[in-house]
């Protein structure tokens, strides 16, 4: 390395850089220049360290290989399950001889008094052992059955759910606030939107529903009285105005009677009950009661003047 390659390098790659070919650092020493001095006087003639420099570093700074190759993982992986293959129980040295069958027991002569004595102790479990067994790597390598299918259900098609209907307002006039608190939330909430009443958006609780319906109900009950007083006493009056007209018609009609009673019977209705007809009269039928109208007030028939005493018509009835 040149002198500008030792300075641009970090002070401990220097020291170390020294370290590695064993060469003395100068004592005492504070700044990378002084370093890069003894490393460049260190040198000989022809710009090289000298040899025995460059043996401490083959003997000290590089590694030794090892005798055998570094492995990689697809080989350790390929020892390590051929070693679990050799520990797994072979299927014909695991059981060299089946237990024998235990006989049946003949019913007919009767139940032994201990039958467990029949039939032979299972055999000890076998102990696996050998170098680089893993119990991890022996349970994850054991054929593991594959998941048995599930039978999947067939969806189930979810009908809406019917919205709850309100209850009349009839029928909530009959019930108690203990029946109306049996009702449930969809119905309450169905209930004051019919009839207009708004829902609190902080009424989570069912106790807040209850209680506005009970007050919709009694508003409602107290309404129908008050209707029910006013119809009564529309009706009232009524009869009364009835009673009344008819309680005038008959002082009306009893009067009538009295006076007829009273004045006795007219010429006139003696002629006529006699079968004699009323004597015709020189006026005409309409000038009577004209003539009658004018001796009475004297007023004039056509200008209702009071001092008129003539009257000129064309019309040819005078």
């Amino acid at each position: 390395m040149s002198r500008a390659q030792l300075r641009t390098m970090p002070l401990s790659h220097l020291k170390a850089y020294m370290s590695a070919y064993g060469l003395a650092a100068p004592p005492h020493a504070v700044e990378k220049d002084e370093y890069v001095r003894a490393a460049l006087s260190a040198r000989e003639a022809n710009g090289c360290l000298p040899k025995a420099n460059e043996e401490y570093y083959r003997k000290n700074s590089i590694p030794q290989p090892s005798g055998e190759r570094p492995r990689g993982f697809l080989a350790r992986l390929a020892d390590n399950f051929a070693d679990l293959v050799d520990l797994l129980p072979q299927p014909d040295a695991a059981n060299p001889n089946p237990p024998p069958v235990p006989p049946r027991p003949n019913l007919s002569r009767g139940a032994p008094r201990n039958p467990r004595s029949q039939w032979p102790p299972p055999p000890p479990p076998r102990a696996q052992s050998g170098p680089g067994f893993n119990a991890t790597n022996a349970r994850s390598s054991r054929p593991q059955a594959p998941p048995r299918p599930q039978a999947q259900a067939p969806p189930q098609t979810q009908s809406p759910r019917p919205t709850p209907q309100p209850v009349p307002v009839d029928q909530l006039l009959e019930m108690t606030p203990e029946q109306v608190s049996k009702l449930s939330i969809g119905v309450l909430k169905a209930i004051l939107q019919q009839n207009h009443v708004r829902i609190p958006q902080d009424a989570l609780e069912k106790r807040d529903l209850v209680e506005r319906v009970v007050t919709l109900v009694d508003a409602a009950r107290a309404e129908k009285e008050r209707d029910a007083r006013v119809r009564a006493a529309e009706q009232a009056e009524e009869q009364a105005e009835i009673e009344a007209q008819l309680r005038a018609f008959e002082e009306l009609e009893k009067a009538r009677t009295d006076e007829q009673k009273t004045e006795g019977p007219r010429p006139t209705d003696e002629k006529l009950a006699n079968g004699e007809s009323e004597p015709h009269s020189n006026l005409p039928k309409a000038s009577r009661p004209v003539a009658a109208k004018l001796e009475r007030d004297g007023l004039c028939v056509i200008c209702q003047d009071e001092d008129a005493n003539i009257a000129i018509v064309d019309c040819g009835m005078l």
